[in-house]
């Protein structure tokens, strides 16, 4: 396929498009726009995508570009991925490396709905005043760093406000660097250089192994335990002032052996830090930063699970060292650390997997969703993690849950449905309820709508474009909190049109020899 002097549109609502043989040239905007629908939208790009002589190669709304695409480095006119502020961006959808820096382009916050995911490699640089609102994650790695910083070089960008997890993440040269919620659980920053920001860090985070290095004010936080470094130190170094505000910054390096500039260190002649900051101990050498805390990644379980359920966990860890011990923490209510405790201990360094047994919980005051939580510590005691959120249900939300709707199948894609259900026997815990598809083969569950009592949709169901063998609808009862009680179809098959050719891959299986 080929087009010369416009752009290609792309837009997707159910499962990744593979995009090949595909040239585009002399377009005044961009070669591809990946764009999208009622979710994030999953695009690869393959070796045979020519791109040149466009303004830029791609534009980005609420598509994403899965690791491993190929995007022409060269030969257009701005060599870079351009994602304008001003897009309605609905996640969730990732931000792979691409070998070009993505631009947020304008001034303003891009926001981002359902999660923004930034892996390894990532560059990300912002116009003067732009930035990112929302539900932003980004997690590098040793080496391979998320990298946000300016577009021009003279001029601040924004900030992030409101981001997920960081973990080795570069951030430099913005005006107001990471602002934080003051609600709800602390938010992570593991593994970061801060940089050149006016402001570094402000609000509830939790802040481990990371560097501070020349901003005018490198953090203004207030969270139990926020910027502790007794496992994983941080430095300050250069800021003009260090630390404003903190619940607790002892066991950190600030830049001389002496500590930090205090009232409450009178000899101190590092980087500054408030009185009544707690300090001391401090660290009277800089810590080896060619030392990383293990990567830990959970394979997520279920979002949903329910008491007395067994699940087994498992997850990857690596170190640049040696790994010597894991652990297994849980939390009922929320991800901040002093709402963990230890369900097992002293875990061999190679064991990747943990069968756990689900608590019960009870009704949740705080409307906080449960944590499982693997941590990882190495031979210098550097200590890596991941979590992942939990449902579980209070016990509260009581009924009877029929979906009368006959869900079968096979259906095919665009085919429209009633979506109908009954209900008896509600406790009054939880009286509402909404639907959703769920797409278990790809993860993704797409909202359907809601009703405040048991009856059909008014738009039912229309079957997504896709190709799967794993598609069923959930019914939520829900109230308050974690009272919330799930009721599940039985898994049915969605196909394209016959004529489309998708017919699903067959792969035979033979047993071995003498099995």
């Amino acid at each position: 396929m080929s087009v010369d002097g416009g752009t290609l549109n792309l837009s997707n609502d159910d499962q990744p498009d593979y995009i090949d043989n595909v040239t585009v040239r002399n377009s005044s905007g961009a070669g591809i726009q990946l764009g999208g629908g009622n979710w994030g939208n999953d695009y690869f790009l393959g070796p045979n995508v020519v791109l040149e002589q466009n303004q830029y190669p791609l534009a980005l709304g609420d598509g994403d570009l899965l690791p491993g695409s190929h995007v022409p480095p060269t030969g257009n006119v701005h060599n870079y991925i351009v994602a304008p502020v001003n897009w309605d961006r609905r996640g969730p959808f990732t931000w792979s490396d691409a070998g070009i820096p993505y631009v947020i382009a304008g001034a303003g916050l891009a926001q981002g709905d359902g999660g923004w995911r930034l892996l390894p490699g990532v560059t990300v640089q912002f116009e003067p005043g732009a930035g990112i609102v929302g539900d932003m994650q980004a997690r590098g790695l040793p080496g391979k760093p998320v990298t946000l910083e300016r577009f021009d070089p003279t001029q601040a960008w924004d900030s992030l406000r409101k981001p997920g997890r960081l973990e080795h993440v570069v951030v430099d040269g913005s005006q107001y660097g990471l602002i934080y919620s003051g609600t709800g659980p602390a938010s992570y920053i593991d593994g970061a250089v801060l940089s050149h920001n006016a402001r570094a860090v402000v609000g509830a985070a939790i802040v481990r192994d990371t560097q501070f290095l020349n901003n005018g004010v490198g953090t203004n936080v207030g969270f139990p335990t926020d910027l502790n470094g007794q496992t994983n130190p941080n430095s300050f170094v250069g800021n003009g002032t260090g630390v404003e505000t903190a619940s607790d910054a002892r066991y950190n390096w600030w830049g001389d052996p002496k500590g930090p500039t205090s009232p409450d260190n009178p000899r101190g002649r590092g980087d500054s830090a408030a009185a009544g900051v707690p300090i001391k101990p401090f660290l009277t050498a800089a810590p080896d930063y060619s030392n990383s805390a293990p990567i830990a990644t959970l394979h997520a379980p279920f979002f949903l699970v329910e008491p007395g359920q067994k699940i087994m966990l498992t997850w990857d860890a690596q170190d640049d060292g040696s790994i010597v011990s894991q652990r297994v923490l849980f939390s009922p209510a929320g991800g901040s650390p002093g709402d963990y405790t230890v369900v097992a201990d002293n875990l061999s360094a190679t064991q990747r997997a943990f069968e756990w047994t689900v608590p019960a919980t009870g009704f949740q005051v705080t409307n906080m969703r449960a944590s499982i939580r693997i941590e990882a510590v190495d031979n210098s005691g550097k200590v890596g993690w991941d979590a992942a959120d939990l449902m579980i249900p209070s016990g509260e939300a009581t009924g009877t849950i029929t979906i009368t709707s006959d869900l079968r199948g096979p259906f095919q894609s665009g085919d429209q449905i009633d979506l109908c259900w009954t209900a008896t026997g509600l406790s009054l815990a939880a009286t509402s309820f909404d639907a959703f598809l769920f797409l278990d083969g790809d993860q993704r569950i797409v909202p359907l709508g809601g009703l405040a009592a048991p009856g059909c949709l008014s738009l039912g169901l229309t079957m997504p474009f896709a190709s799967t063998d794993v598609a069923r609808v959930g019914i939520r009862l829900y109230g308050t909190s974690n009272n919330v009680q799930w009721v599940f179809s039985n898994y049915f098959t969605v196909r394209p049109d016959p004529r489309v050719g998708d017919a699903p891959p067959r792969s035979p299986c033979s047993a071995p020899p003498g099995a």
